[in-house]
């Protein structure tokens, strides 16, 4: 089996949709006990989109990477409010366990 690869548009956006997956998955069960499963899906098919951008990018052309790179920064600005909230959320719940103690 070959693998294919190089590095353009499509791809470095795949690389960076993948890693900043793993990083809100990351950042997102350190800080929840609860598991959501809408929440899991969004994080778990932005790492499946970010492998396929960052082996078969090469293959696009440039107005579908264009395309695909306004669909990632949407993917990424709704995942950054999803964190933030969450840890949000998570400071005042721990806070008004405290001040009950």
């Amino acid at each position: 089996m070959v693998v294919d690869a190089s590095l353009n548009w499509a791809s470095i956006m795949g690389i960076i949709l993948s890693s900043t997956s793993v990083i809100f998955f990351i950042v997102y069960f350190l800080e929840n006990e609860r598991i959501n499963f809408i929440n899991n899906a969004i994080i778990l098919l932005s790492f499946i989109g970010g492998l396929i951008l960052s082996f078969q990018g090469w293959r696009l052309d440039p107005i579908l990477q264009f395309s695909l790179t306004i669909i990632i920064l949407g993917i990424f600005l709704e995942l950054v409010p999803l964190v933030y909230d969450f840890q949000k959320k998570n400071r005042t719940l721990k806070n008004s366990i405290k001040n009950n103690d």
